[in-house]
């Protein structure tokens, strides 16, 4: 894998900008899709700012699309960072001592509050520092862009599992919300509740098939139907090259999922209330997630035209196995998984009940106290 490829999946995101899909009313709010999770990322203004100068130079930019994944785990692109421009080399200092001097204060203000600091060892530890070399805190070294790029790749996988866990989160408490409202209800008016909601998942459901995502099948619908090609002109290594936005030999994230646009907006219709805008953006997801399954060889989580060539060459690719969206498949959730989420939120919600009280106790000691005094006072 290129190290750009890992590097730009987050630049982007972070250089322009995001807008999450609109939540349907009434229901609970979802920032779904990695797109939005990436700004969870602690370090997010440093790797901007490192990606931005170290692709100023064409040299270095150059050599950074061509080194591999394994050259960086193995520590085998210091050429790459001694050529970078002095000039160019003083700013990676500068933005790395500014990176430092940010994790100082936190940690100086985590022992003003008395918080428990992460050891060296734990997970938090290097969550927190595992970014960058911290035992070098002034110039900007090899060490430091290969733990980058290690971090990032790291953190990318965690932010799909962390995308996943929202998702089925999200879809339990649609079903705890209809079932609250269902027992609220009479029994003329629970039938007719259950009655529409039949209706709204039948009539969603009735969307055209989507074919197998990566197969040759779905990728000729968008090279005919979007790429505006003549479909028995399909040719893969074109096709690749037409979607490789950045032209760095890689599908990341961005330009996978793009692949699927057409078949998800037939399927998810943004403007019709039974379609649900955060399951368009999962299903997104799950297609990339399965693209990769298929065609990642060394597991980097991107798409390079080398496994892609290979993976044409396969008897898998000219098949159409289709593909089950998420309201043809079982719920994401089991029962039990439903039932405990649904005592979660009943004692979160004591515990924020309980808050209150406990606020509004100091609350009316503190009034009556004030009152007290004034009294005293007159």
């Amino acid at each position: 894998m290129m190290v750009s490829g890992v590097i730009v999946i987050v630049v982007v995101c972070l250089l322009n900008g995001v807008v999450s899909p609109p939540v349907k009313e009434q229901e609970p709010e979802y920032r779904p899709d990695i797109e939005n999770e990436l700004t969870k990322l602690s370090y997010e203004k440093y790797l901007k700012e490192v990606v931005t100068l170290l692709e100023k130079d064409p040299v270095v930019k150059k050599k950074l699309e061509e080194a591999d994944i394994t050259d960086v785990r193995n520590g085998h692109i210091g050429n790459i960072v001694n050529s970078v421009p002095q000039d160019l080399r003083t700013a990676l200092d500068e933005v790395k001592r500014k990176e430092m001097e940010r994790l100082r204060n936190i940690l100086r203000q985590a022992q003003i509050n008395k918080s428990k600091l992460p050891g060296p060892n734990s997970p938090e530890f290097y969550d927190f520092l595992g970014h960058l070399d911290h035992n070098n805190q002034k110039t900007f070294e090899i060490k430091d862009l290969e733990k980058l790029v290690q971090k990032v790749h790291f953190d990318m996988k965690e932010l799909d599992k962390q995308r996943r866990s929202d998702f089925k989160k999200y879809e339990m408490e649609k079903e705890i919300r209809l079932r609250e409202q269902m027992k609220k209800l009479n029994e003329t008016d629970r039938i007719r509740l259950e009655e529409e909601h039949r209706e709204q998942i039948a009539r969603h459901k009735e969307h055209p098939k989507m074919k197998h995502p990566g197969s040759k099948p779905q990728l000729e619908e968008v090279w005919e139907e979007s790429d505006h090609l003549e479909k028995d002109d399909f040719n893969p290594k074109t096709f690749f090259a037409l979607h490789d936005m950045n032209g760095d030999e890689m599908w990341d994230t961005f330009e996978l999922e793009a692949l699927f646009e057409k078949q998800l907006v037939e399927v998810y219709n943004s403007s019709d209330p039974d379609d649900d805008p955060a399951e368009l953006v999962e299903e997104a997801a799950r297609m990339r997630e399965e693209v990769i399954r298929q065609v990642d060889k060394n597991n980097d989580g991107l798409v390079s035209k080398e496994e892609f060539m290979e993976y044409t060459t396969k008897q898998e690719f000219d098949r159409d196995e289709g593909w089950e969206t998420i309201d043809e498949q079982e719920p994401v959730y089991t029962e039990e998984e439903l039932r405990a989420y649904e005592e979660e939120l009943l004692k979160e919600e004591e515990r924020l009940k309980d808050k209150k009280k406990e606020f509004k106790r100091v609350k009316d000691i503190h009034t009556d106290s004030v009152a007290r005094k004034r009294v005293q006072e007159m």
